[in-house]
């Protein structure tokens, strides 16, 4: 039943404020339904899109650490690559130089005992290889006594062909090599090494004053004795002398 416009205001005369009205509290309740789905929906929504931004922050900052990682790899291994090529390039030249240096050698050993065959039959020098040198050898090169050491004549003629030989296709360094013998050959006024020294220093001035081999590749060198097995074990230390050519050092012998 509707009301008198009369009845809508106190005794003053000021209008009395009515309800909201049943529409008016459906509205209302609408309104804070939604804003409480709202904070109940969009809020942990909102947090976790925040907290996937920075995951995803952090993950992007390590892809690009690793990709930082993964292209320095990349550099050490292609550097690593060019170093193995290099190093494989120069074994191959280095086997390649060992293989021509020993063809050297053994031609070397196949003139020499070609053009010396004679002092060979005799028992004057052996010619053999030993590592990367050609070795003549001269069993009794020498003989030695309290006042002098003398260089026997076989083993100057052979010496002096032998260089001839060489010098032929230039000059190669020769190293006189004689053994020292033991404390047993020492006398009172030399040691064993000592002798050794005038033996291999007499072939030495022999090439030189009487071969006229050049005396900047001539070397005198002493060694100690020869252990059991070894080439230089077969002989007298106190009259044998060795005589070592070494293709790779002086001049180019390609042949002789």
């Amino acid at each position: 039943m509707a009301r008198n416009p009369w009845e809508n205001v106190d005794a003053t005369g000021v209008p009395v404020r009515q309800g909201a009205g049943f529409w008016g509290w459906i509205v209302r309740l609408i309104a804070v339904g939604g804003l409480t789905l709202a904070g109940a929906f969009y809020w942990p929504l909102f947090r976790a899109h925040k907290e996937l931004t920075a995951e995803y922050a952090a993950l992007n900052q390590r892809t690009e650490a690793l990709d930082r990682e993964v292209q320095a790899m990349k550099t050490e291994l292609g550097s690593t690559k060019a170093k193995r090529d290099e190093l494989m390039a120069q074994r191959g030249m280095d086997q390649s130089r060992e293989r021509a240096s020993r063809e050297v050698i053994e031609q070397i050993k196949v003139d020499l005992s070609s053009k010396l065959a004679r002092f060979v039959e005799k028992g004057t020098m052996v010619i053999a290889l030993h590592k990367n040198l050609v070795v003549a050898r001269f069993p009794a090169a020498v003989s030695q006594s309290a006042t002098k050491t003398d260089v026997n004549p076989d083993a100057r003629v052979a010496l002096c062909t032998l260089s001839s030989a060489v010098a032929a296709r230039g000059a190669v360094d020769l190293r006189i090599v004689s053994r020292d013998a033991g404390p047993g050959e020492s006398d009172k006024t030399r040691t064993s090494w000592d002798l050794a020294a005038e033996r291999s220093a007499a072939v030495a001035r022999t090439l030189i004053d009487k071969c006229k081999y050049s005396a900047d590749h001539v070397e005198a060198a002493v060694r100690s004795q020869a252990k059991a097995g070894e080439p230089s074990a077969a002989g007298d230390p106190k009259t044998m002398v060795d005589l070592e050519i070494d293709p790779g050092a002086g001049a180019t012998l390609t042949a002789l």
